[in-house]
Order: structure tokens, then sequence, then C-alpha cells
């Protein structure tokens, strides 16, 4: 086969890998991309001996390595607790005024109920010879009732 012939029949089918000179591009840029290959292996090389030299290679374990920063979280401001409803009950405000009148009873009359209270309460049960429940029951009430008509010879009131 002549390649004079196979340069024209290759320009025939539309190929164009020979220079005006005739001299055969395709043999030339196989050259190129050899080199290309070679190039692209050595960057290769050098990048794993960077690797190594910059820290793949040291003798520093994880646990000698400082712990990352934490990430900040963002704050989160919780709902506020919901306020206590507070009930003004005019029965309590009575009971108050009772219990203040007969020296057992020191807080504000208000009509709000409190610990005071409870504790008023109490003291008034120990003195009518009732359980100490701190809650005002039937016994509780009728026990009141009977020192507002007497008086509280107990607490020193009249």
């Amino acid at each position: 086969m002549n390649t004079e012939n196979t340069r024209n029949d290759d320009r025939h089918h539309g190929y164009d890998d020979y220079r005006d000179d005739g001299t055969d591009t395709r043999r030339r840029e196989g050259r190129t991309g050899i080199y290309a290959m070679v190039t692209v292996a050595a960057l290769a090389v050098v990048g794993v001996v960077a690797a190594l030299v910059v820290g793949v290679g040291t003798n520093a374990h994880a646990s000698d390595r400082p712990a990352p920063a934490p990430t900040p979280t963002p704050a989160v401001n919780p709902a506020p607790a919901p306020t206590p409803t507070v009930v003004v009950s005019p029965t309590i405000r009575l009971l108050q005024t009772q219990l203040a009148q007969l020296n057992y009873y020191d807080g504000p009359v208000n009509g709000i109920d409190s610990p005071a209270l409870h504790q008023a309460i109490g003291y008034l049960q120990r003195d009518a010879g009732l359980p100490q429940t701190g809650n005002l029951n039937p016994a509780t009430q009728q026990a009141l009732n009977r020192m507002l008509a007497q008086g509280n010879n107990q607490m020193g009131g009249s």
C-alpha cells in the first residue's frame, strides 16, 4: 500500500491528518498525548508526596490535635412561662378578715389564697382540737364561727 494513496484516500474521506508538507500529524499528536500522560502522572506523584509531607505522614495522632471549636447554636428564646391567673375571691377576703380578727392571720386582706392563709387555718384547727390540714372544711368553719361568736381567748382576742 502506497503512503501517497493512503494520504489521498484519507483526504477523500474527510480526514486531514497530514500537513501540507506531507508529514503525518497523527504520529506527532500521539507523542504529545504521551507527554501529557507523563506530565499528569508526575503531578500526581508530586501531590501524593506533598500530602505525606503536610499531614498524612506525621506522627500526630487524632488525640494530639485540639478538638474543633463547637459550632455556636443560635439562641432560642423559650416562650415565657404563663403568668398564673390570680383569682380574687370575696369568700377568701372574708376568711382573711375573720382570721385576722382572731389574731390567726396577719397577711394582706386581698382575697387571694396564700400559704399564710393556710397556715392561719392550721393554727385555728390546732386550737379547736381538729386535725391540722390547713384547709377550710365544715368542722373548721364551725370552729371559726364559734370562736368569732365567743371571742378567741387563746390568742388574746376579745
